[in-house]
């Protein structure tokens, strides 16, 4: 069947407010679940709730450690589970989800009761000790997350990205870190821990997602029966939020030091144009023109023709309204590098998009519309962020929408943005020191 047919999604509500959007497809072999909670970041729960997530994945009362579990999910024909950690606006979204194989391809009614009653025992009925979650897998993902916390001087494009965000939405949940400092993981116990998931369980109800070949009336019965009834989720879905009237009126600048040999630069603009604005899509193609694809402005005469650093691309931020840039060049390069790529967004506010470059950055978008159809986990992520603001539109709808986008209003979206952000890691080490 083609995609047109298959690919369209139906919403369920569930008993407590949950949402299930399904999308029936006999595309793939393989099928999809998700089961992600959103909750507002704050200062006092958002590394908890980082370390929480880790700690469930250890195993659940019948499958209390990683052996036992890795067992399981290999007679499920090996099926995949992994964590689900990300930010959304001010939100932070965190569950499982799974990969197993289709119901076609197995005996009897498939997998996907199994694996939602899984997914469901690391929230319900989790490996606990003395009636809290284990010290001992407490302890392990602890040292995990505050090595991860130690490492990110080892991916000096990421922390300058997360620096540069931190100042541009400067007061805004969206500035935290999810993985924080040291001191507080270090402060966290079973107990704490232990507390927050039941905190979880009776302030925020899930949501979940499906994509495959079974028949998605029965996997709401089975999910309402496995997560919903009588398991102690009795809070309520919580909105999207997402501060947006917050553009900067001058931007803020910080340099550190580092052993590098490169510097690492990271531009940070924003507009008052938040996910249901009508300028909305405009970003997206904003964005593409910009430092998107190899066709931008940032790719062809920032690295390409003036040979200024050796990576320079943008990504944006729809929710928030924001884009971010980023370079990595020689030190000597620094200024004249940032002075560079300000000149090209400048240059967009002023209208200088040529037909080349404009149907590039069209056919770029294009065919990133396509690759959402061969992949289960983008296809759920993208409704995931839909149905958590509580918009219905289809993935077609949006492509509609970002393939109308005019030159005019890329332009106004341009001259919305404004300059907020701007970080820079200052590479003093030798040659030898490497990214």
């Amino acid at each position: 069947m083609r995609s047109d047919d298959t690919m369209r999604g139906r919403l369920f509500s569930l008993p407590g407010g949950a949402k299930f959007f399904a999308v029936p497809t006999d595309r793939f072999k393989c099928e999809y679940f998700s089961c992600r909670f959103q909750t507002p970041i704050r200062p006092e729960t958002v590394q908890k709730n980082t370390l929480l997530l880790s700690v469930l994945r250890r195993g659940t009362a019948k499958f209390p450690d990683q052996t036992a579990l890795s067992r399981h999910l290999d007679f499920l024909y090996s099926s995949a589970v992994r964590s689900v950690l990300s930010t959304r606006g001010d939100m932070q979204t965190l569950g499982f989800s799974a990969d197993f194989l289709g119901e076609d391809y197995v005996e009897g009614k498939g997998l996907y009761a199994a694996i939602t009653a899984l997914c469901a025992s690391f929230f319900t009925d989790p490996a606990m000790e003395n009636g809290h979650l284990r010290a001992d897998h407490t302890e392990t993902e602890k040292r995990n997350m505050i090595d991860a916390i130690r490492a990110k001087i080892n991916n000096p494009r990421a922390l300058c990205a997360a620096k540069c965000r931190e100042i541009l939405y400067s007061g805004e949940p969206a500035a935290l870190d999810l993985l924080g400092e040291e001191e507080t993981v270090s402060s966290i116990d079973a107990e704490s821990l232990t507390a927050r998931l039941r905190a979880l369980r009776t302030e925020n109800m899930p949501d979940f997602f499906y994509v495959g070949n079974s028949d998605p009336q029965r996997i709401a019965a089975v999910l309402e029966e496995t997560f919903l009834t009588a398991n102690g989720f009795s809070g309520q879905r919580n909105p999207m939020r997402a501060v947006t009237e917050n553009a900067p009126q001058k931007a803020v600048y910080a340099t550190e030091k580092t052993s590098l040999s490169q510097g690492k630069l990271t531009l940070g603009f924003r507009a008052d144009i938040g996910d249901r604005h009508p300028l909305s899509p405009a970003i997206v193609v904003l964005n593409e023109l910009y430092g998107g694809s190899p066709a931008s402005k940032l790719f062809l005469h920032v690295r390409e023709d003036k040979g200024l650093c050796y990576q320079c691309s943008s990504g944006a931020d729809r929710t928030k309204g924001a884009i971010l840039a980023a370079a990595g060049m020689k030190p000597e390069n620094r200024q004249v590098t940032e002075d560079a790529m300000l000149a090209e967004f400048a240059a967009l506010a002023r209208g200088e998009i040529g037909d080349t470059e404009w149907e590039a950055a069209r056919l770029s978008l294009a065919n990133a519309f396509l690759q959402y159809e061969d992949n289960p986990a983008a296809l759920c992520a993208f409704y995931a962020g839909r149905i958590a603001s509580d918009d219905d539109e289809t993935i077609e709808e949006w492509r509609e929408r970002v393939m109308r986008v005019t030159r005019e209003e890329v332009v106004e979206a341009a001259r919305a943005m404004r300059l907020g952000a701007v970080y820079y890691l200052d590479g003093c080490g030798s040659e030898e020191a490497t990214e």
